[in-house]
């Protein structure tokens, strides 16, 4: 009996030291559960923080974007008008008002700047005949494609024009082109004064040039102008 009441004695006290060793752990447990709780509120509150901050910051990025667009806006429509002014400015001076004369917009129709110094270095006659409008000059146009399709088509237009009955009621003679074609033999270019202008030239010149001691010939003037004839011949074309 002795020895079974030693042996119960003994079990006893494994199992209280066995079961304040899981008092311990299950302690021990309770403060860790306690530590990832807290770490998991403080996680939540940083990560509300940080949405409520993104989401001022995307706001404040928002507006600062709506008033950069509203002054670019601005600033576009300021210098649209400076721009504007300019322009009119530069047009008003009396430089671009020779640029815009009618003796020199034969160079205006082209594609870039380029194209225009191709243009000019092939056919500059063409691009200054501002320059030559002083000398008798014949300027050589070459007929390209596209102007002769656009002749063609003004062409067949005119005489389906001619054909509306309209027109026929208004007895609208249709234009001989025959007989126009015909007329362009007789303008040759002039490569000497005329008579008329051998007369004016001679009676405008200054004393100085004329004065030789005796009084200047005068030019005869002639009696019938060579020009009168050809408009009369124009006139029976049309």
């Amino acid at each position: 009996m002795g020895s079974n009441d030693q042996e119960a004695q003994l079990q006893l006290i494994r199992d209280q030291e066995i079961i304040r060793d899981l008092k311990q752990q299950r302690d021990q447990l309770d403060l860790t559960v306690i530590y990832y709780k807290d770490q998991t509120e403080e996680y939540q509150m940083t990560q509300t923080i940080f949405n409520q901050t993104q989401r001022h910051k995307g706001e404040k990025y928002l507006n600062d974007i709506i008033q950069l667009q509203a002054k670019n806006k601005d600033l576009e429509n300021v210098v649209c008008k400076m721009g504007k002014s300019t322009e009119t400015l530069w047009l008003l001076t009396n430089e671009q008002k020779a640029l815009r004369d009618n003796l020199r917009k034969s160079g205006l129709v082209y594609n870039g700047s380029y194209v225009l110094s191709q243009a000019y270095a092939k056919i500059p006659k063409l691009y200054r005949a501002y320059e030559f409008c002083g000398q008798n000059e014949q300027l050589h146009v070459f007929d390209s494609e596209d102007t002769l399709e656009d002749a063609e088509q003004s062409r067949l237009k005119m005489n389906e024009f001619q054909k509306d009955e309209k027109v026929q009621a208004l007895k609208i003679k249709p234009i001989d082109y025959g007989k126009l074609n015909k007329l362009f033999d007789n303008f040759v270019p002039q490569k000497k004064l005329s008579a008329e202008q051998t007369y004016f030239s001679s009676s405008f010149t200054s004393s100085e040039e004329t004065y030789s001691g005796t009084k200047p010939s005068m030019a005869s003037m002639p009696s019938a102008n060579p020009m009168i004839v050809d408009l009369n011949e124009m006139k029976n074309v049309f």
